[in-house]
Protein backbone atom coordinates (compact mmCIF):
# COMPACT_ATOMS: atom_id res chain seq x y z
CA UNK A 1 0.00 0.00 0.00
CA UNK A 2 1.18 3.65 -1.23
CA UNK A 3 0.68 5.94 1.97
CA UNK A 4 0.78 9.99 2.12
CA UNK A 5 2.00 10.63 5.74
CA UNK A 6 1.02 13.90 6.00
CA UNK A 7 1.62 15.23 9.68
CA UNK A 8 0.64 18.94 10.92
CA UNK A 9 0.79 20.97 13.96
CA UNK A 10 1.74 24.47 15.05
CA UNK A 11 5.42 25.38 15.20
CA UNK A 12 6.82 23.48 17.94
CA UNK A 13 4.78 20.90 17.85
CA UNK A 14 6.90 18.09 16.63
CA UNK A 15 5.79 17.72 13.73
CA UNK A 16 9.81 17.22 12.47
CA UNK A 17 10.17 14.95 15.48
CA UNK A 18 7.60 12.22 14.52
CA UNK A 19 8.35 12.64 10.40
CA UNK A 20 11.72 11.39 11.27
CA UNK A 21 10.57 8.56 13.84
CA UNK A 22 8.80 7.60 10.73
CA UNK A 23 11.27 7.11 8.63
CA UNK A 24 13.29 5.41 10.48
CA UNK A 25 10.65 3.25 11.35
CA UNK A 26 10.12 2.72 7.18
CA UNK A 27 14.00 1.49 7.40
CA UNK A 28 14.80 5.15 5.90
CA UNK A 29 17.46 7.88 6.14
CA UNK A 30 15.16 11.08 7.22
CA UNK A 31 15.66 13.35 4.29
CA UNK A 32 14.51 10.13 2.15
CA UNK A 33 11.05 10.92 0.69
CA UNK A 34 10.15 13.56 3.48
CA UNK A 35 9.29 16.37 2.49
CA UNK A 36 8.30 20.08 3.84
CA UNK A 37 8.04 23.84 2.82
CA UNK A 38 11.17 24.18 5.78
CA UNK A 39 13.15 22.34 3.54
CA UNK A 40 13.16 25.76 0.66
CA UNK A 41 14.63 27.63 3.73
CA UNK A 42 17.50 25.21 4.74
CA UNK A 43 20.61 25.07 3.44
CA UNK A 44 21.45 21.65 2.27
CA UNK A 45 25.12 22.55 2.92
CA UNK A 46 25.49 23.81 6.60
CA UNK A 47 21.70 23.00 7.37
CA UNK A 48 21.30 26.49 8.66
CA UNK A 49 17.87 27.90 8.41
CA UNK A 50 16.78 31.36 6.58
CA UNK A 51 13.14 32.20 6.43
CA UNK A 52 12.00 34.71 4.04
CA UNK A 53 8.44 35.06 4.04
CA UNK A 54 8.45 36.72 0.82
CA UNK A 55 9.28 33.23 -0.87
CA UNK A 56 6.74 31.28 1.51
CA UNK A 57 4.63 30.52 -1.52
CA UNK A 58 7.38 29.01 -3.68
CA UNK A 59 8.58 27.13 -0.87
CA UNK A 60 4.75 25.16 -0.71
CA UNK A 61 5.54 25.13 -4.27
CA UNK A 62 8.86 23.06 -4.03
CA UNK A 63 7.17 20.54 -1.68
CA UNK A 64 4.12 19.78 -3.13
CA UNK A 65 6.07 18.85 -6.28
CA UNK A 66 8.79 17.12 -4.85
CA UNK A 67 6.02 14.94 -3.31
CA UNK A 68 4.38 14.55 -6.66
CA UNK A 69 7.87 13.80 -7.91
CA UNK A 70 8.14 10.63 -5.05
CA UNK A 71 4.63 9.46 -6.31
CA UNK A 72 5.45 9.27 -9.95
CA UNK A 73 8.72 7.33 -8.76
CA UNK A 74 6.36 4.93 -7.19
CA UNK A 75 7.58 5.85 -3.19
CA UNK A 76 5.18 3.77 -0.91
CA UNK A 77 6.08 5.60 1.87
CA UNK A 78 5.98 9.44 2.11
CA UNK A 79 6.16 11.90 4.59
CA UNK A 80 5.18 15.75 4.34
CA UNK A 81 5.21 17.84 7.63
CA UNK A 82 3.75 21.24 7.72
CA UNK A 83 1.19 23.58 9.61
CA UNK A 84 -1.27 22.71 7.57
CA UNK A 85 -3.47 25.13 9.79
CA UNK A 86 -6.43 25.21 7.08
CA UNK A 87 -8.37 22.66 4.60
CA UNK A 88 -7.11 24.65 2.00
CA UNK A 89 -3.40 23.88 3.16
CA UNK A 90 -3.63 20.43 2.55
CA UNK A 91 -5.97 19.65 -0.26
CA UNK A 92 -3.53 19.73 -2.82
CA UNK A 93 -1.65 16.67 -1.09
CA UNK A 94 -5.05 14.82 -0.14
CA UNK A 95 -5.82 15.64 -4.30
CA UNK A 96 -2.54 13.66 -4.86
CA UNK A 97 -2.99 11.26 -2.92
CA UNK A 98 -6.46 10.54 -5.54
CA UNK A 99 -4.44 11.26 -8.69
CA UNK A 100 -1.85 8.87 -8.14
CA UNK A 101 -3.66 6.47 -5.60
CA UNK A 102 -2.46 6.88 -2.73
CA UNK A 103 -3.95 6.85 0.77
CA UNK A 104 -3.48 10.01 3.02
CA UNK A 105 -2.87 9.26 6.44
CA UNK A 106 -2.95 12.37 8.65
CA UNK A 107 -0.91 13.08 12.07
CA UNK A 108 -2.13 15.87 14.06
CA UNK A 109 0.62 16.86 16.52
CA UNK A 110 -0.59 18.55 19.38
CA UNK A 111 2.45 19.17 21.87
CA UNK A 112 4.43 22.30 22.65
CA UNK A 113 7.75 21.74 22.51
CA UNK A 114 8.82 25.25 21.45
CA UNK A 115 9.63 26.67 17.85
CA UNK A 116 13.00 25.32 16.40
CA UNK A 117 12.77 28.44 14.27
CA UNK A 118 11.92 31.23 16.38
CA UNK A 119 8.38 31.73 15.19
CA UNK A 120 6.83 34.52 17.27
CA UNK A 121 4.55 33.17 19.59
CA UNK A 122 1.40 35.87 17.82
CA UNK A 123 2.11 34.14 14.96
CA UNK A 124 1.61 30.76 16.86
CA UNK A 125 -1.95 31.76 18.20
CA UNK A 126 -2.93 33.25 14.96
CA UNK A 127 -2.39 29.95 13.22
CA UNK A 128 -4.12 28.03 16.23
CA UNK A 129 -7.01 30.55 15.89
CA UNK A 130 -7.55 29.82 12.48
CA UNK A 131 -7.04 25.90 12.90
CA UNK A 132 -9.54 23.74 10.96
CA UNK A 133 -10.28 19.94 11.27
CA UNK A 134 -9.15 18.26 7.67
CA UNK A 135 -12.11 16.83 5.33
CA UNK A 136 -10.82 14.88 2.69
CA UNK A 137 -13.14 15.52 -0.29
CA UNK A 138 -13.25 13.97 -3.75
CA UNK A 139 -10.79 15.14 -6.80
CA UNK A 140 -12.26 17.24 -9.35
CA UNK A 141 -11.59 17.11 -12.88
CA UNK A 142 -10.18 20.72 -13.01
CA UNK A 143 -8.03 19.58 -10.51
CA UNK A 144 -7.52 16.15 -11.93
CA UNK A 145 -6.41 18.20 -14.93
CA UNK A 146 -3.78 20.67 -13.41
CA UNK A 147 -1.94 17.69 -11.29
CA UNK A 148 -1.22 15.93 -15.02
CA UNK A 149 0.03 19.17 -16.32
CA UNK A 150 2.31 19.57 -13.41
CA UNK A 151 2.78 15.61 -13.55
CA UNK A 152 4.05 16.18 -17.35
CA UNK A 153 5.94 18.90 -16.81
CA UNK A 154 7.93 17.35 -13.98
CA UNK A 155 9.43 14.68 -16.27
CA UNK A 156 10.09 16.49 -18.81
Amino acid sequence: MSTLWIIRGLAGSGKTTVASTLMRAFGRKPCENMFSADDYFTCPMTGSYTFDRDKLQEAHSQCIRNVHRAMVYGRHDIVVHNTFSTSWEVQPYLDACEYHGYTPFVIECQNLFGSTHDVPEAVVHRMHERWERITPEPISPEVANEIATLVKGESA
